[in-house]
C-alpha cells in the first residue's frame, strides 16, 4: 500500500492512521511504502529558543496562471504545543502578513494572490500547527512568483 502524503502531523494520530491501526492485529499487517519523497527538498526542522525565531523560504517558480481557484501552493509547520509562537508571512514583494497568534487565522486577498493563514491546536496530540495556503481567488491575483518567508517567533 501506497499512502503518499505530505500534510497533518506524522505521528500516527490522524484519522486515517487510526484506521488502519485498528484494522490490524494477530494475522492481520498493512505493509506501507515509505521515503518515495526521501530526497525531495520539502521538509525542514530547527530548534526555536525563547524569543527566537526560525525563518522558512519557499519559492513559486515561474509558470503561466491557469484561471481563478486552481492555483495553489500550501505549506504547514507543526510545534510542541507545550509553548507558544507567532507566524509572519512575508509575500515576495515584501508585504508582511502577522503576526498570527495561536487560535487565529487571516485571510487577506493581496496582489500576490489570497493568503490564508491558519495557526492552531490539534487536540488528538496536543501540537500547534499553522497551515499557509496561498492561491487564486481571483484570475488577476495568482500567487506571485518568488521567495515567500514564513517566520515562526517564540516570546519571551
Amino acid at each position: 500500500m501506497s499512502l503518499a502524503g505530505q500534510v497533518r502531523t506524522h505521528d500516527g494520530s490522524v484519522a486515517l492512521d487510526l484506521a488502519l491501526q485498528s484494522l490490524t492485529g494477530p494475522g492481520k499487517i498493512f505493509v506501507a511504502a515509505s521515503g518515495n519523497e526521501g530526497s525531495d527538498p520539502i521538509h525542514a526542522e530547527t530548534f526555536i529558543g525563547q524569543n527566537g525565531f526560525a525563518d522558512f523560504q519557499f519559492r513559486v517558480p515561474s509558470y503561466t496562471p491557469s484561471g481563478a481557484g486552481n492555483d495553489v501552493v500550501s505549506t504547514e509547520a507543526w510545534y510542541d504545543g507545550a509553548f507558544n509562537a507567532t507566524v509572519t508571512v512575508t509575500l515576495p514583494n515584501g508585504t508582511s502578513l502577522g503576526p498570527v497568534a495561536r487560535g487565529a487565522t487571516l485571510e487577506q486577498n493581496t496582489a500576490s494572490g489570497r493568503v490564508e493563514i491558519t495557526h492552531g491546536l490539534y487536540g488528538v496530540n496536543g501540537d500547534s500547527f499553522i497551515y499557509v495556503d496561498i492561491w487564486d481567488a481571483f484570475s488577476n491575483q495568482p500567487p506571485a512568483q518568488g521567495t515567500w518567508k514564513v517566520r515562526i517567533q517564540r516570546p519571551a
